[in-house]
């Protein structure tokens, strides 16, 4: 977790709190801390979905300006993965509320942009 903080440092990130929305997935030594333990297989998944150069997010992000400001597909798509991740090993913690809400509170007062990334999703 110290490499993780230590990357929010460098960036200068001035959220209230560290939420999965603003994990830093786009610096490898942050990820590699931060996917550990869940295992071989999940990089291309965060390259091509989530974090990488032609990930699915910033795509969308450069499409819609409204999204590229605040990274708002970026952490949707950082709080929907890690929320997976975690419902993938204990499954009877689901439920049918829309979570991926709860990792992004306090990042930005723009709300309406990140239920937007999920109806785009």
């Amino acid at each position: 977790m110290a490499k993780v903080i230590y990357r929010l440092w460098q960036d200068n990130n001035q959220d209230l709190m560290i939420l999965p929305g603003s994990l830093p997935l786009y610096d490898g030594s942050a990820r590699n801390e931060l996917i550990y333990y869940l295992g071989p297989g999940w990089d291309p998944v965060i390259d091509r979905d989530i974090d990488g150069e032609g990930a699915e997010t910033k795509i969308l992000e450069s499409k819609e300006t409204r999204f590229g400001s605040v990274q708002a597909a970026r952490r949707v798509a950082r709080t929907v993965f890690f929320e997976q991740c975690t419902i993938f090993r204990d499954y009877k913690t689901w439920n049918t509320r829309p979570r991926p809400c709860k990792g992004i509170i306090g990042l930005s007062p723009t709300w309406a942009n990140f239920l937007s990334v999920l109806r785009c999703a």
